[in-house]
């Protein structure tokens, strides 16, 4: 169960590692609008909202298992936490520079989800290590 709960936590990580390489290659992610200058910002500011709240959960830069320290329930709960920033509203139009958007390309929402699947992933696994154990 142990090294379920590893692969569990390296999956976590490694989700939004991925992520944050993903807007660090130099790519233009962002679809909302056609002006690429407006496109890179906003990929930008996604960028920089993925690093900060990885860096402040200490998941970034990626840390090297064992993962000290780490709980895998509290872990989780904090990579869903994590807030994305971005400059497009809902409709595809800039928002106010003043105050960024909110999961406008569904990020969070994609953060979530594949936190669930890790969730019920370990489930399952623990269900058959206690089959296993009885």
């Amino acid at each position: 169960m142990k090294n379920g709960r590893q692969m569990a936590i390296d999956s976590a990580i490694t989700a939004i590692d991925q992520l944050i390489t993903k807007y660090m290659d130099g790519k233009i992610n962002c679809k909302h609008v056609l002006d690429d200058d407006q496109r890179y910002a906003c990929d930008a500011m996604v960028l920089g909202s993925l690093m900060k709240g990885a860096r402040s959960i200490g998941i970034w830069p990626k840390p090297a298992a064992p993962f000290s320290g780490k709980r895998l329930g509290k872990l989780l709960g904090e990579i869903r936490s994590i807030k994305i920033l971005d400059i497009y509203n809902k409709q595809g139009m800039p928002s106010d520079t003043r105050s960024p958007s909110w999961n406008c390309h569904g990020l969070e929402d994609s953060i979530k989800a594949t936190m669930k699947i890790i969730e019920e992933g370990l489930d399952d696994l623990e269900l058959d290590d206690y089959k296993k154990n009885r």
